[in-house]
């Protein structure tokens, strides 16, 4: 057996290294060309994380009122002991934001369902009908 032979064999072919080698260059070569979506990505997966967790990451009920809250000056840590403060009614306010995450990332999440759909239909009836359907859908 010759040396070319056994570097061959030792060197997969790159079809053939397996696919967490690949999948791992792939995730540095996006880190580095694209700071900003790397950015976006972390944010959207910490939203996430807390919109899946809430009821575990939220120190109290967000809807339930504290009467001591309500009578003390709602701002103030130090008299509610609540992190962020609490509202009029006494509510914590930090248990309220990350209750509210689930929210915002159910309509973002919906409204980029949405306008996947109808964008895909128009384009689909846009390309298939053509003459004056295509250009007003286009100008619309």
């Amino acid at each position: 057996m010759n040396q070319d032979s056994t570097t061959q064999l030792s060197d997969p072919m790159p079809s053939q290294r397996p696919w967490h080698i690949a999948v791992g260059r792939a995730v540095k070569r996006f880190v580095t060309q694209q700071p900003l979506g790397t950015l976006g990505i972390v944010i959207f997966a910490a939203l996430a994380f807390i919109a899946i967790f809430a009821p575990l990451l939220a120190p109290v009920d967000p809807e339930k009122p504290d009467r001591k809250a309500i009578f003390a000056d709602y701002s103030d840590y130090g008299e509610t002991g609540y992190l962020l403060g609490g509202d009029q009614q006494g509510r914590d306010l930090l248990s309220r934001l990350i209750f509210g995450a689930r929210i915002s990332l159910y309509v973002s999440v919906v409204a980029t369902i949405a306008g996947v759909f109808i964008g895909t239909a128009l384009g689909v009836i846009s390309a298939t009908s053509g003459g004056k359907v295509d250009l007003v859908i286009q100008r619309f």
